[in-house]
C-alpha cells in the first residue's frame, strides 16, 4: 500500500540508508515505551502488589520488547518493526482515550493520534486489520471493568468512532492519491492482485515456517517465547481463580492481560494464516510476547511478596537488564558482518562491469542490498522476496496477473522476461533457478570456474552486442 512508499520517501530523497535505520530505531523506542505504559497501567491497578510492581513490569516489558525486535529474524531495521510498534502504541493511546471524554481537545488529539498509528500499522501490514479493529473494544471494556460496570452503548459508540476514523485515514493515505494522479486503474489492478490466493502456505509448510521462526531464536528470545506459552497456560487457571477468590486481581486486570498477551497475537495470526506465514513475521508478536513473558514472571509464584520484592529491587533490575544487553542479539551480529560482505559484492559487480566494458544497468534478482548500495533500480523486475516466491516456492503459479502489471508467475516466464527486457548484466551469487535460464540474448559465464573472477559470484549473464 502507498503508506509504505511514503515511509521510504525520506531515505530515498536523502539517498541515505541510515535515515531508514534511524526511523526504525525510533519506532522500536516508541513500541518499547508503549509496552511500558500499558504494563504500568495494568499492574498499577492490581491491588495487593508492591507499589513499584507496575513501574518494574513496564520496564522489563519495554526492554524485552526492544530485545525481541532486534534479535528475531530480519532485525530491528526491518519493515515489520513499524506495524508492531505502532500497533502497541495505538493500544496504549486507546486505553488512555477510553478513560477520558473524547470531547476535550487534548483527548480528541490523542484519539486522532491513536487512530493514525493504527491506520499506518494496517497500511504497512494489512495482517493487523482485525487486531486494530478490536482495540477499542479492549480499551473500553477494560476501562469500564475498573468501575465494575459495562456500558455497552458507549462501548459500541467508541468502537464505531474508532473504526470509522481508522478507515477514513486509510482511505486518505492509500486511495485518494491514486485518484489525484489519475492512476485509479493501478489501484484496482493492485486490489485484484492482492485478493488472489497464493499457491503456497499449506498446513505442513506453515507449520515448518513457525518451527523455523522459533528454532532460529537465540537463548534469551527462546526463553521469553517459552515464558509466553507458560503464561497462556496459567492465565486461564490462576488468574481467573485468583480474581474469583480474592480481591488481589480485579477482573479488569485479568481481561487486560488476556486481551494483550493472548487475543491480540491470535487476531494477527488468524489473518496471517489466511495467506501464508514467513518466519520474519514473528516480529509482529514481539510486544505481546514481552507482555505475556513478564506477566508470567510476576505471577509464576502466585504473587508472593518475596518474589516480587526480588523483581523490583534495583540491583536485580540492573543485573537482568545488563544480561539482556550484554548477551548481544543475533541480528546485531549479522548487521555488523553485513557491511563488509555487501561492500565486497558491490565491488565485484563493478569489477565484472569493467572486465566486460559495460556502462549500463545490472540486475541481481535475489540480492536487493546490492541495488541499494550501488543506487541501481530493478528495471521493473519483482523485488527479491517475490522473485523467491515465483522461482523457488512457486507461490505465483496460480495467480492471474492483471494486464496493468507485467509480472512473471513462474520461472519460465521470469526467464523470458529477462531475455526480452533484461539489463546488460545479470548476476547470481548462488546456484538458484534463474541462474539456469537459457537466455538467447545473453552470453553465460560460470564465474566460480575461473580464479580471476570474484569467488562469491557464482554465475552471470552479459547481454550480447547488437
Amino acid at each position: 500500500l502507498l503508506v509504505t512508499q511514503f515511509l521510504f520517501y525520506l531515505p530515498a530523497k536523502l539517498d541515505n540508508l541510515r535515515v531508514w535505520q534511524l526511523m526504525s530505531m525510533g519506532a522500536c523506542l516508541i513500541g518499547a515505551y508503549a509496552v511500558y505504559v500499558v504494563m504500568r497501567g495494568v499492574f498499577s491497578s492490581a491491588r495487593g502488589f508492591p507499589k513499584k510492581t507496575g513501574h518494574c513490569a513496564g520496564l522489563y516489558g519495554g526492554v524485552f520488547t526492544l530485545y525481541l525486535l532486534s534479535s528475531m529474524h530480519a532485525g530491528a531495521t526491518f519493515i515489520n518493526v513499524l506495524p508492531a510498534c505502532l500497533g502497541v502504541a495505538a493500544v496504549a493511546l486507546a486505553r488512555h482515550c477510553a478513560r477520558r471524554p473524547i470531547g476535550q481537545t487534548k483527548a480528541a488529539m490523542t484519539f486522532l493520534l491513536a487512530c493514525f498509528c493504527a491506520s499506518v500499522a494496517v497500511g504497512i501490514r494489512p495482517y493487523f486489520a482485525v487486531f486494530v479493529g478490536l482495540i477499542p473494544l479492549w480499551a473500553a471494556i477494560a476501562a469500564q471493568l475498573e468501575k465494575e460496570k459495562i456500558e455497552w452503548l458507549s462501548t459500541l459508540r467508541f468502537f464505531l468512532l474508532w473504526n470509522s476514523c481508522v478507515a477514513l485515514l486509510l482511505l486518505c493515505v492509500n486511495v485518494l492519491p491514486y485518484v489525484v494522479v489519475g492512476e485509479w486503474d493501478s489501484f484496482v489492478a493492485g486490489i485484484q492482485l492482492l485478493r488472489q490466493p497464493f499457491a503456497g502456505g499449506d498446513a505442513t509448510w506453515v507449520t515448518g515456517r513457525h518451527a523455523q521462526a522459533i528454532l532460529g531464536l537465540d537463548p534469551l528470545s527462546a526463553l521469553l517465547v517459552l515464558s509466553w506459552f507458560a503464561f497462556v497456560i496459567i492465565i486461564s487457571k490462576r488468574l481467573v481463580a485468583v480474581s474469583r477468590s480474592t480481591d488481589v486481581f480485579p477482573k479488569a486486570v485479568v481481561f487486560d492481560l488476556c486481551a494483550l498477551a493472548i487475543i491480540a497475537p491470535l487476531a494477527i495470526e488468524a489473518v496471517i494464516l489466511t495467506r501464508y506465514f514467513l518466519h520474519h513475521y514473528a516480529q509482529f508478536f514481539s510486544p505481546f510476547i514481552s507482555i505475556g513473558a513478564v506477566s508470567f514472571f510476576i505471577l509464576a509464584r502466585g504473587a508472593k511478596p518475596r518474589y516480587l520484592e526480588f523483581l523490583i529491587r534495583r540491583k536485580s533490575i540492573a543485573i537482568i537488564l545488563s544480561v539482556v544487553f550484554v548477551s548481544g542479539p543475533v541480528s546485531d551480529l549479522k548487521t555488523k558482518l553485513r557491511p563488509a560482505k555487501l561492500d565486497a559484492a558491490a565491488r565485484n559487480i563493478t569489477r565484472l562491469k569493467n572486465n566486460h566494458g559495460l556502462n549500463g544497468d545490472f540486475l541481481a534478482p535475489y540480492n536487493p542490498h546490492v541495488h541499494v548500495k550501488l543506487n541501481q533500480h530493478r528495471r521493473g523486475f519483482p523485488n527479491s522476496a517475490h522473485t523467491e516466491g515465483v522461482t523457488i516456492y512457486g507461490w505465483w503459479r496460480e495467480i492471474n496477473v492483471p494486464d496493468k502489471y507485467r509480472l512473471p508467475t513462474d520461472t519460465d516466464e521470469y526467464c523470458r522476461m529477462l531475455d526480452s527486457r533484461g539489463p546488460e548484466l545479470i548476476v547470481f551469487f548462488k546456484d538458484l533457478p534463474l541462474a539456469r535460464c537459457r537466455l538467447r540474448q545473453y552470453d553465460f559465464y560460470d564465474a566460480s570456474a575461473k580464479a580471476r573472477l570474484p569467488s562469491d559470484v557464482a554465475y552471470y549473464f552479459v547481454r550480447k552486442a547488437d
